[in-house]
């Protein structure tokens, strides 16, 4: 810890009162010592940023910017990852989906602040508008459609208890991007994640993963635990990106309600005569 007075401070200050002292024996009028305080760490040389530093400053900060995209031009576009056929086909019975979402649903766990989040990336209320849907309140309305990693038609999802929210990536939102990110969808969750809601040639269906850095999942068992809010929200089928794939080549999941086979008519018993 540095010394509040200097060494040269405490000589000026020793030297004044001393001779403070002898004017004052002759009879002069006596001096008031002047003290000087000099913080030693004035001393430290600070290194200051030139132009060019601030320069470099200015362009990571632009880079780091991403400007919304319009839906007009997010339906030019097309998926950059190829989706292979799913590796398993899973029936979940009416018993298994969930009517509420609670800790149950998610082995116990309980929900959790963003991981990481800062500046403006904080959830302030009321600033985002979202959707919300929760167990058997059916699909979500106004969607914009489009093939798993379209990143214009790509939404965002947050699961807490009060139900799957969701928001498109590419609008405008006060964050640090310029667009929306998980944080800014809800203030805590369970987990989070991307969604794509597929086209009508596919019936009810979205394709998703679990990749929210900000509301990261654990295990398979909440990539099992998240398929199955998605299919009580009504979708008839959910596509699944394993916790190890993103894009690319993607090798999905295909969870499906269980639904009854059709009872086969009774052949009539052969009669004899």
């Amino acid at each position: 810890m540095l010394p509040l007075f200097s060494q040269t401070s405490r000589q000026h200050f020793v030297h004044q009162t001393y001779s403070a002292c002898i004017r004052k024996q002759a009879g002069l009028p006596r001096a008031i010592p002047r003290v000087v305080i000099r913080d030693q760490r004035s001393h430290l040389s600070l290194d200051l940023p030139d132009e060019q530093s601030l320069e470099n400053i200015k362009i990571v900060a632009k880079e780091k910017k991403i400007s919304p995209m319009k839906l007009s031009v997010a339906r030019t576009k097309s998926s950059t990852s190829t989706i292979l056929a799913p590796s398993k086909y899973i029936q979940i019975t009416p018993s298994e989906l969930p009517n509420q979402i609670n800790s149950g649903v998610f082995q116990g766990q309980f929900m959790k602040f963003p991981v990481g989040a800062s500046g403006k990336d904080h959830y302030v209320q009321g600033q985002l508008k979202v959707q919300t849907r929760k167990p058997g309140d059916g699909p979500f309305s106004h969607v914009k459609k489009g093939a798993y990693d379209v990143r214009g038609l790509k939404y965002l999802y947050v699961i807490n208890q009060d139900g799957v929210h969701i928001k498109r990536e590419m609008s405008y939102a006060s964050s640090n991007r310029g667009i929306v990110c998980h944080p800014k969808i809800a203030p805590f969750a369970y987990l989070g994640g991307e969604v794509w809601f597929l086209p009508e040639k596919e019936g009810k269906a979205v394709h998703i993963n679990l990749n929210s850095g900000r509301f990261p999942a654990k295990s398979d068992e909440d990539l099992y635990a998240t398929a199955k809010v998605w299919l009580s929200l009504g979708y008839d089928k959910v596509y699944v990106t394993p916790r190890d794939q993103r894009y690319g080549e993607v090798t999905p999941l295909l969870f499906m309600p269980e639904t009854k086979s059709e009872t086969k008519p009774q052949a009539k018993p052969l009669e004899f005569v």
